[in-house]
């Protein structure tokens, strides 16, 4: 049997060809079944890390660069919004199959923009859903340039000009913060730019009123003399999406109380233990063991309060982090010089910050405090480039095993899987009451996702080579995607702009037939390709 299988491993070093042949032969059925949880588990911790960790951390990086909450809207927390597509195409790129991330960023963005689209007008308890016609036009025009872009490098079969997509990205965030800065803010809309960051729409829209408020956070220095800028968030949306407050964002590994990283509840005296009770009683710790702990601690999230503040974590943080990301990189390996040597330097940085800050009173440094943060950025890319590795190299597995080319597996597997977050919150956001918020989000997004997601790759690649050419697949998929996206982008611009931009809910219906006519098209041509 021959067991030497050459393929792009990620992060973990698994090769999951010779796992499905070699490891698991004879048992096919388990080793798809594994690779198949594998998977789930993969896009999960890739979208999980992005909102839980990323996120917050870029919001708090805003805060602390006083950056203006339009601005980071399309920028920070753009990239907060949109990290698991672009570093799965980074990925995908780096493991020479970059079709399979093109391809999920052009099936994903005609994902959200009709099946995402159509869920929230569906959702809608409204025959209509009134839509901001500045914003609305300028969204998905400038979607439609990105595409025409795109079209412009399939054309010429070459990605020379993609490279620059991240420069059109700049003029757009200029055209989205330009009239901002020129109009006279009211009273009324005083805090506009803090659902604007977090939304990544310009608009504002009352419903009912409000169960929740959006507090910047803000260091102990600040917190006495500026004031946190609020804005009131929708009740029904809160009630129906956000749950408790408590668990809008990750605990912070340096924000807890306890000096204890993870200590389960004490048994309660008189009752006795049963098997049947364990998954009742320890399924939540068993999660957090595997899949929480580890990201705290290489993930250091530092919300500075009064009483927050733990010396020997910060400590234990610098370590292990500046130890993940070493190893992330391949600069840790098992030469016991160089191991040495990472660790000195590691343990050195973890005494000195022990030595200098107190035991329960947080620093009041800011090069201290920005340090930590500019570390769970750092942590936090390592992470969500590292699942995203990995997660291309299981889907390349997987079209190896079931022969679907590398194309249809980004325009399904992948594409599908990083946006099933954005139709599950923007539709609880509908049925919250407010489907106008729920469509701001869904063409912004694909902007950022298409001109980031694919110019990035593109200028890094060029920087690294010199070259002004990177070979790019343009297989009929790409095309037809490309070819889609236009037809549904087009016809929704026409039919909200004719309605007067009350988009009916009928509609709706109307783009789940366009998407189920684009899968189609599609399995006709992998129909056809196969023998």
């Amino acid at each position: 049997m021959n067991c030497s299988y050459d393929m792009e491993m990620g992060p973990l070093g698994i090769n999951y060809l010779e796992f499905h042949y070699c490891s698991m032969a004879g048992w096919a059925w388990a080793s798809c079944l594994l690779l198949a949880v594998w998977l789930v588990l993969l896009f999960y911790l890739l979208g999980n890390t992005a909102d839980e960790y990323f996120s917050p951390t870029l919001s708090t990086l805003c805060t602390q660069f006083h950056i203006p909450f339009d601005v980071a809207g399309v920028t920070l927390l753009a990239f907060g919004n949109g990290a698991p597509d672009v570093f799965s195409s980074l990925a995908s790129s780096s493991s020479g199959a970059m079709e399979t991330g093109l391809n999920a960023l052009l099936g994903g963005a005609m994902f959200v923009t009709t099946m995402v689209v159509g869920a929230v007008l569906v959702a809608s308890t409204s025959p209509f859903v009134a839509i901001a016609p500045r914003a609305f036009c300028r969204d998905v025009l400038s979607l439609l340039f990105a595409v025409g872009l795109i079209i412009l490098c399939v054309l010429e079969a070459s990605t020379m000009y993609m490279a620059a997509f991240p420069l059109v990205y700049a003029l757009y965030v200029l055209l989205v913060v330009l009239p901002t800065c020129w109009a006279t803010p009211s009273p009324k809309d005083d805090h506009h730019g803090v659902l604007f960051a977090f939304w990544h729409a310009p608009q504002l829209f009352e419903t009912s009123p409000p169960a929740y408020k959006f507090v910047t956070m803000t260091t102990i220095t600040q917190a006495s003399t500026t004031p946190a800028p609020s804005q009131a968030f929708d009740g029904a949306i809160y009630d129906t999406y956000f749950g408790s407050s408590e668990d809008t964002l990750a605990s912070p590994l340096l924000d807890e109380t306890s000096d204890e990283v993870a200590s389960p509840p004490p048994r309660p005296p008189g009752r006795r233990w049963h098997w049947r009770r364990v998954p009742r009683l320890h399924w939540r710790h068993v999660r957090y063991l595997l899949l929480d702990l580890p990201r705290e601690l290489t993930i250091p999230m530092v919300v500075v309060r009064v009483n927050g503040w733990s010396r020997r974590r910060a400590a234990l943080s610098v370590t292990t982090t500046s130890l993940f990301v070493l190893w992330l990189g391949g600069l840790v390996d098992a030469r016991p010089h160089r191991l040495v040597a990472v660790l000195s330097c590691c343990l050195g940085l973890s005494l000195a910050v022990y030595v200098g800050t107190y035991h329960r009173t947080a620093p009041t440094s800011r090069s201290l405090i920005m340090g930590f943060y500019t570390l769970g950025f750092v942590a936090c890319v390592a992470w969500i480039y590292g699942l995203a590795a990995e997660l291309v190299a299981v889907l390349a597995a997987v079209g190896h095993i079931t022969t679907l080319p590398p194309s249809v597996v980004g325009l399904t597997i992948l594409s599908w899987g990083n946006s099933i977050g954005d139709w599950s919150t923007n539709v609880a956001i509908a049925r919250g009451g407010c489907p106008e918020m729920a469509l701001a989000g869904c063409f912004g997004g694909p902007v950022f996702n298409l001109l980031i997601g694919l110019g990035l790759p593109m200028l890094l690649a060029r920087l690294a080579s010199m070259t002004s050419t990177t070979h790019v697949a343009w297989d009929v998929h790409c095309k037809v995607s490309l070819g889609f996206l236009v037809l549904s982008l087009v016809c929704t611009l026409s039919v909200v702009a004719f309605s007067r931009f009350q988009c009916p809910k009928w509609y709706g219906k109307v783009l789940f037939g366009v998407y189920l006519l684009y899968t189609s098209v599609h399995l006709l041509l992998l129909l056809q390709k196969s023998p």
